[in-house]
């Protein structure tokens, strides 16, 4: 499986609800935490152990069931490994925070198979925007 990229960034030109590293950072945790508000096609997402940096989820996704080992990065990265039943890995996504010359910047990196996709750039662009959405729904107040 290659891995692949897309990124948004977070406060486009004209942006009327500015998230600051602090806030996406928090969005990420969030959306680690329960997925279900921020991303499409996400039915169940349910912690079930934590360990330091990092937790064990269980989710349902697009009808398919997954374990994840999510490993946290303090404001610069999510990454969730995708495991079957039995431990076996299927690849992985990250979230990745960083600066560029628009600012801030959130990358979706994916390295699972995608072949089930019609069109994985629009899927996980979507999903890149619906959680800076959600994000600001939840934590930004409007700039004055």
């Amino acid at each position: 499986m290659p891995a692949l990229a897309y990124s948004l960034p977070v406060n486009p030109p004209g942006t009327a609800v500015w998230l600051t590293r602090e806030l996406v950072w928090s969005g990420l945790v969030m959306k680690a935490e329960n997925a279900v508000p921020f991303v499409p096609g996400m039915e169940e997402c349910t912690v079930t152990e934590r360990f330091d940096g990092g937790f064990f989820r269980t989710i349902l996704i697009n009808g398919r069931r997954w374990i994840e080992r999510v490993t946290l990065t303090p404001e610069a990265q999510v990454v969730f490994e995708r495991l079957d039943e039995s431990g076996k890995s299927h690849g992985w996504i990250a979230n990745v925070l960083s600066e560029g010359e628009e600012g801030l910047i959130l990358t979706f990196v994916l390295n699972v198979d995608t072949s089930a996709e019609s069109d994985i750039k629009q899927t996980y662009t979507r999903a890149i925007a619906s959680t800076l959405r959600r994000t600001r729904e939840l934590l930004a107040t409007p700039a004055t």
